[in-house]
Parts: structure tokens; C-alpha cells; sequence
């Protein structure tokens, strides 16, 4: 899993184009592993839940504030492609991910009870959650401003000319 993890980071190094619902894979899939994670290994789900939603909301906006720094997805209409500019944020992320549930699985391997304990019930909600939001908050900073085409609007206002005083039917 780590090899696969680092190839996909050592592959986000450079631009590269992919369809707009590619871009979504990787916040997805964390988010499906982070979920069933959750779900399986401890038995406060409130907590974990909830210190997963609140770092996921700090995730996200750290992933956003760094990712923008990065630059934004070039949309190709003729290949209703976008291109992702390259950045070793998700190299950096992909690992921090990895580490971050091998250190949580450690813990729980060597002390079974962890899993019922809620302070680390939320800190493993919480560590995820983090993680998560920071490919969401990434994820979106680079492509927000090609809402427009998901939402069928134009890119500019259109601007309607309201009828003169000379224009009569």
C-alpha cells in the first residue's frame, strides 16, 4: 500500500491532465477508507465521528491554504480534461496519511482497550478527519473556480440589455 501511495505522490511531482471526475478519486477513496476505519477499529463512534468532522473543517481549510499556493486546474474543453499542476504537497500528504494510520493500527495492536477509550476514539476521528480534509480542501482549491461548468452557467455574467425609450412593439 505504501509503494502504491508513494508512486501516485511521486506522480502528482508533475502536470498532469486527467477527466474532472479523476480528480476526485483520491478524496473519495480516503474518505471511504477513513469512514469504514472509523467504523471498524473503534467502539466511540460519537466521538470518533465527531472529531472527525471537525478535522475534516480543519483539513480542509489547511488543504486549501496550501494547495492554492500551488495554482489552479487548467480546464481543455476540447478534452473536457483539466490539468493539475504539479506539486509535492501530495507526495507529502500521501505519506503523512500513511504514517498516520500505521501509528494509530500500532497503537490499537498493542492495546486492544484503546478501542474503547474516547479520548482516542476522537483522536483517531480526529487525526483522519484531518487528513481527509486537507485532499478535499486541496482537491478544491484547485478546481472551485471550474464550478461553472458543472453548474451549466457561463463564465462571465451575461448581460441582458433592458429595452430603451425607442425600442417599441
Amino acid at each position: 500500500m505504501f509503494a502504491v501511495l508513494v508512486y501516485r505522490g511521486i506522480r502528482a511531482l508533475r502536470p498532469r491532465r486527467m477527466s474532472v471526475a479523476r480528480t476526485f478519486l483520491l478524496p473519495i477513496l480516503f474518505l471511504v477508507w477513513v469512514l469504514v476505519s472509523i467504523h471498524s477499529e473503534v467502539t466511540d463512534l460519537q466521538s470518533a465521528y465527531e472529531a472527525f468532522v471537525a478535522g475534516a473543517a480543519a483539513g480542509g481549510v489547511i488543504g486549501w491554504m496550501l494547495w492554492a499556493r500551488a495554482g489552479r486546474a487548467t480546464y481543455y474543453p476540447d478534452t473536457q480534461m483539466i490539468e493539475r499542476p504539479g506539486s509535492p504537497l501530495t507526495l507529502v500528504l500521501l505519506i503523512l496519511a500513511f504514517l498516520s494510520k500505521f501509528a494509530l493500527m500500532a497503537m490499537l495492536a498493542q492495546d486492544h482497550g484503546l478501542a474503547a477509550n474516547a479520548a482516542f476514539s476522537a483522536a483517531f476521528g480526529g487525526v483522519s478527519g484531518l487528513v481527509d480534509g486537507m485532499f478535499w480542501g486541496g482537491t478544491l482549491s484547485q478546481v472551485w473556480h471550474l464550478r461553472h461548468l458543472a453548474l451549466g452557467m457561463p463564465v462571465a455574467p451575461v448581460i441582458v440589455d433592458a429595452p430603451g425609450p425607442d425600442d417599441r412593439r
